[in-house]
């Protein structure tokens, strides 16, 4: 057996292995009793407070942008200058947005400069 395929067959084991550990892992997630279930329904109400509260880190912000979104799609329009973000929450709710792009990038002067000044 060449090396490729000995590595090939370690990683498909690991692959093997890891598949095993979440299916694990699934079967002893116990779903959430009526008491949990309201204690998330409030705090998903005091959402607003909770995110504006000078005394919430931007790391724990962060993690909660990551739970919440599934997905962000971002398409260029150049001739319009402007981005389009689809954010794709979990849930399968969807928000639309449009943001106008900036004249010049930045850091293009810069870019431009140093492109510019070759050596004589």
């Amino acid at each position: 057996m060449d090396n490729l395929e000995r590595r090939l067959n370690e990683k498909l084991a690991e692959l093997q292995a890891a598949r095993a550990e979440l299916e694990h892992r699934h079967e002893q997630d116990k779903p959430l009793t009526e008491e949990q279930r309201r204690a998330i329904d409030d705090l998903a109400r005091d959402f607003p407070r909770l995110w504006s509260h000078p005394d919430t880190p931007a790391t724990l912000r962060k993690q909660l942008l990551r739970t919440a979104i599934r997905e962000i799609v971002v398409i260029h329009k150049p001739d319009e200058r402007r981005l389009e973000f689809t954010i794709h929450w979990q849930g399968d709710v969807c928000t639309q947005l449009a943001v106008k792009k900036r004249a010049t990038p930045i850091g293009s002067e810069r870019t431009a400069l140093l492109s510019d000044s070759s050596p004589s």
